[in-house]
């Protein structure tokens, strides 16, 4: 017979969760970022950006997943452009059936099998501050939570996330590329 689970036990649950899910973003993320992370986290502007970022009160797992979804954007979006295909534009739905094709293998592949420079003032500035905007978003999803609306607030998903599931919080500081940066 099935039992329905008590409350504090599903909290519990989804806290732990939570944290098997960061530990994995960490993992995923610098598996493959890990060339051009080394290549930057040692300049000044790269460590300047990371440091804004923790004063706005974004967590390391969190300005590690923005600069991950960066990094394999631009990436992504070069090896389209360098694949011999010609595209009309790139709203073109082939273009954009290839990219996301290219994004998607890019997750899951070490970054010494792909690796392209790029240079830092590409990754850092409006690049990063929009996809650290989206990481609230990309969390939502990963609890299984829809944000409705043409144009959801950013600000209100990630102030839910932080009272209901300890977004500002929940941190795994010793899987951090980040840690030694004071």
């Amino acid at each position: 017979m099935f039992t329905k689970p008590n409350f504090y036990w599903c909290v519990k649950n989804l806290l732990s969760f939570q944290l098997i899910n960061i530990k994995s973003r960490y993992k995923n993320s610098i598996k493959a970022i890990h060339i051009t992370l080394n290549k930057y986290k040692q300049n000044l502007s790269f460590q300047s950006e990371v440091k804004r970022y923790r004063s706005e009160g974004w967590l390391d797992w969190q300005i590690l997943q923005a600069l991950y979804n960066t990094i394999l954007d631009i990436k992504a979006k070069a090896i389209v452009a360098n694949n011999g295909k010609k595209y009309p534009n790139d709203n073109d739905e082939i273009w954009l059936k290839d990219f996301q094709e290219t994004f998607k293998k890019l997750i899951y592949s070490d970054e010494s099998d792909n690796y392209i420079e790029i240079a830092l003032n590409l990754i850092l500035g409006k690049n990063l501050d929009f996809q650290i905007q989206q990481v609230p978003f990309h969390v939502l999803e990963s609890l299984s939570l829809e944000k409705e609306g043409g144009y959801p607030n950013s600000i209100a998903i990630r102030e839910l996330l932080n009272q209901k599931f300890n977004f500002s919080e929940d941190e795994i500081i010793e899987l951090s590329p980040f840690r030694d940066i004071e």
